[in-house]
């Protein structure tokens, strides 16, 4: 801020004020206002503020009814109604990552009347991955500069319109340009889903909400086989784009910011009324109250603008660890099989002698991850995530064993049910643990004021692992050979149990803030900047 210093002294005592109001307005803020007063309070002054904290309270109740926000009883049904239909977006990644195969066994059966050869369908395939690539380097940036629930609903009329160029192409290489575009978009929202439920849902049920991404991605796949089942890949395309887009859209309109958004933009009103609203009139405010004493009592307002000061915080371990922890659980979850049995269990079936449907296996195949998510999603707030990680690691390990041992030897591979009971007993183990509580600790290590940022990278990493394990899987097969690639995924999961038992803490019931604190150290110091954008600190 530029001015004199007698105007920069008088609007620090306007905003610590404002700030004092807040501690007012949020649950416990008598008391904490009170405590950063002169101890000189007499004895009468206890008795004004227990009165004045009953007004508060009652004025808040009658706030929260008057804004929309729910009572603590009804919470639970809005943060379900946020996480499902933030989470249709995620559902529209794996349908428009599935639809590529449809298109091209149409387009190969002489549907649609689109000539191509073999080299332009393997580059239209490609192009979604190429496009999910470019869209995870700039939705750290974009989440920062618009928050998780704006940027979901600004993307969603261009995800339309790439549906539409698809559907509409007149040749292959339009149609890859419409998927290049969709990949690029739905990578976007997709990041934004998993930051939007981290934030907007209780320690509590976070757990549960956010397997809602996994659930309604495995029944998204399933639904695009079905559609493709039926329809021509171009009138598949219209619906796919319009029932994602349309719904998504209406469902996400009346809900507000999530309030770890506001709070890193120093809106501090609009973030304790969005904490009303998904969270009752019972909701944690202490951020709130901590940053408005901190802010109030000694005016510390940092501003990390830049690339570098945001790279700098990363000296931090409480900034840096979360982040190597997350590195790891995404490696893990790329190169742990899962992905190559999903898109290739009809070459790996095939391979030991038995023919199936191609259609009817991916849907059963992904069916298959729906029930075991939901069992997921009572169990990960009761058992906690590390047991599910670890029952998780084992039964893909031993899984990936049993097939290798199929290909080495013929007493087994005389059994030829024990192949495809292996590769759906490995996507039964992915759905229990490591398949959705990746993408819960996505939403929970990432530190707070890197949130945009880290998570940006991060799908970036997840982009480009998934393009070469998919990419890579046919030059494994032909070096190591199929015994040989099951038994190295066998060994990254028994690496991870190792990995896990001794660098990865348990987050059940924890606050994103508490979280934090798990991380870290006496060299860290005090609390960390608050990340802004100018002008500062703006209620």
């Amino acid at each position: 801020m530029t001015g004199h210093p007698e105007q920069w002294s008088g609007q620090r005592q306007r905003d610590a004020s404002e700030l004092r109001e807040h501690l007012l307005s949020a649950p416990g803020g008598d008391t904490m206002a009170n405590s950063t007063t002169t101890s000189g309070s007499s004895g009468s002054d206890s008795g004004s503020s227990a009165a004045q904290q009953r007004l508060e309270e009652k004025r808040r109740e009658a706030e929260a009814q008057g804004s929309g926000a729910a009572p603590a009883s009804e919470r639970w049904a809005i943060q379900v109604y946020a996480a499902l239909s933030s989470s249709l977006l995620t559902g529209q990644s794996a349908a428009a990552a599935s639809f590529g195969s449809i298109a091209v066994d149409h387009i190969e059966r002489g549907l649609g009347s689109v000539p191509a050869s073999d080299g332009q369908l393997t580059l239209f395939l490609t192009a979604h991955f190429v496009g999910t690539t470019l869209g995870s380097l700039v939705c750290g940036a974009l989440g920062q500069r618009f928050g998780s629930r704006t940027l979901m609903l600004a993307v969603t009329p261009f995800s339309l319109l790439a549906w539409l160029a698809v559907a509409l192409s007149p040749s292959v290489a339009t149609m890859t340009i419409g998927r290049l575009s969709l990949g690029f978009l739905t990578m976007i929202q997709m990041s934004a889903n998993v930051l939007f439920i981290s934030a907007t849902s209780s320690p509590k049920y976070r757990g549960l909400l956010c397997n809602f991404m996994e659930m309604l991605a495995a029944l998204a796949v399933s639904a695009t086989f079905l559609v493709g089942k039926y329809l021509v890949w171009r009138h598949a395309a219209v619906a796919l784009g319009v029932g994602f887009n349309v719904l998504a859209a209406g469902l996400l309109a009346p809900l507000p910011a999530d309030p770890l958004f506001l709070l890193t933009r120093g809106r501090l009103e609009e973030a304790r009324r969005a904490l009303l609203f998904y969270r009752g009139a019972d909701a944690d405010t202490s951020v709130l109250k901590e940053r408005a004493v901190t802010a109030a009592a000694a005016d510390e307002r940092v501003e990390v603008t830049s690339l570098g000061a945001r790279l700098r915080l990363l000296r931090r371990r409480s900034h840096c660890v979360p982040l190597l922890l997350l590195v790891v659980q995404y490696v893990v979850y790329c190169w742990s099989g899962a992905g190559v049995v999903q898109n290739y269990a009809v070459v790996l079936i095939r391979r030991v002698g038995i023919a199936l449907d191609p259609f009817l296996m991916t849907i059963v195949l992904n069916l298959s991850r729906v029930p075991i998510t939901c069992l997921n999603s009572v169990l990960v707030d009761r058992w906690g995530r590390r047991p599910l990680l670890a029952l998780s690691a084992a039964g893909m390990a031993a899984c990936h064993l049993a097939m290798a041992a199929s290909f080495v030897w013929p007493a087994v591979a005389a059994h030829r049910w024990l192949p495809v009971a292996s590769l759906f007993s490995c996507m039964v183990f992915f759905a229990l643990g490591i398949g959705p509580v990746t993408w819960l600790l996505l939403g929970e290590l990432l530190p707070r004021a890197l949130r945009e940022l880290c998570g940006g990278w991060i799908m970036v990493l997840f982009s480009l692992l998934t393009v070469s394990q998919l990419q890579l899987f046919p030059g494994m097969l032909s070096t190591l050979g199929e015994a040989g690639t099951f038994a190295l995924w066998a060994a990254v999961m028994l690496a991870y149990l190792v990995f896990m038992a001794v660098a990865l803490p348990e987050t059940r019931g924890l606050s994103i803030e508490q979280i934090e604190r798990l991380f870290e150290s006496p060299r860290d110091g005090a609390q960390p900047p608050r990340v802004t954008s100018p002008p500062p600190l703006q209620v």
